[in-house]
């Protein structure tokens, strides 16, 4: 491959900065969706990586230079915080040497490795602090750090029971429902151009929404994550206050609160879903319409199964 990463963790890689499209296309294929770049001579780069699909960070420093503090701490934090949303992170310079070796071993202090052994975990690599001041820097963030002695600390966050094979399951399952569409001669509209089912409530089995959840952590920028989440606390802050108005008694009243006044699915934008790929199958389905009966409770019925098994894994 003519891109090399060189994986610190299994989310966390450094290299150098790439410099033609087929570096993107080697970058992408390599399961990276986040980068941190680091490039003050190249102003343009992080524009460029922001239109090739990824998310960027941009943290520019001169070269054999130390980042600001304040600013680096900043940047640490969006890393810390991609990292513990499963998404995988290149941090890069021009070289993927000096200011590389500087953001990478900071995060590392960040996680309670102190200098020592940080030195070790980057020793490998060619992603090793260059210049005086840059070591100055990370002797100050060590101090300011300190390391974790009551347990060992560890690059990696701790990551929640692994669902992956779920995930597959059912992915093959939504392929499954897009297939009979295509089969049926049915275009799914919903999310595609078209809001027309994002306005009722309907229930999604546990499993999906797990699947949804981790969508939205890794595939969303940070930006378009938030915005999403608050979009989302609008509508259960909206759609409690219309609770209280309700009787005991009304067993349709929560539909009527939706037609009343409609909400949005706070993943929708201007008529497509901005988790396209990833939406319920209710919503893959146009909400069952066109689509044979018995097809989608055999299917349903299934995502239950695979629902309750998750729920035990979870529970322990």
């Amino acid at each position: 491959m003519s891109y090399e990463i060189t994986w610190i963790t299994d989310y966390l890689g450094v290299g150098r900065a790439p410099m033609s499209y087929e570096d993107f296309d080697a970058i992408r294929k390599q399961g990276i969706n986040a980068i941190i770049n680091l490039c003050h001579e190249y102003s343009d780069l992080h524009e460029l990586e922001e239109q090739a699909g990824f998310e960027v960070y941009y943290l520019p420093i001169y070269d054999e230079c130390a980042p600001d503090m304040d600013e680096m701490e900043k940047g640490l934090e969006w890393l810390d915080e991609a990292i513990y949303l499963k998404k995988k992170v290149l941090v890069h310079c021009r070289f993927g040497q000096g200011r590389t070796g500087t953001i990478t071993s900071a995060y590392l202090l960040r996680r309670g490795l102190g200098m020592k052994r940080t030195k070790k975990e980057l020793k490998r690599t060619k992603a090793v602090p260059a210049t005086y001041r840059q070591w100055k820097l990370l002797r100050k963030y060590s101090k300011k750090q300190g390391s974790l002695s009551f347990q060992l600390p560890k690059v990696a966050h701790n990551q929640p029971d692994d669902l992956s094979s779920f995930f597959v399951e059912y992915l093959k399952l939504a392929a499954t429902v897009d297939a009979q569409m295509a089969e049926d001669g049915t275009t799914q509209l919903c999310g595609n151009k078209s809001a027309r089912c994002c306005h009722t409530s309907f229930h999604i089995p546990l499993l999906e929404a797990l699947h949804l959840n981790e969508s939205l952590n890794r595939l969303l920028t940070a930006e378009a994550r938030n915005s999403a989440i608050e979009r989302a606390l609008a509508c259960r802050e909206k759609l409690e206050a219309g609770l209280k108005c309700l009787s005991p008694l009304q067993p349709q009243g929560l539909q009527e609160i939706y037609i009343k006044d409609p909400f949005l699915c706070p993943l929708s934008i201007d008529g497509s879903c901005i988790l396209f790929e990833a939406r319920p199958i209710r919503c893959r389905s146009n909400s069952g319409r066109g689509i044979d009966t018995l097809f989608m409770e055999s299917v349903m019925g299934e995502l239950n199964r695979l629902s309750n098994e998750a729920f035990f894994v979870l529970a322990g």
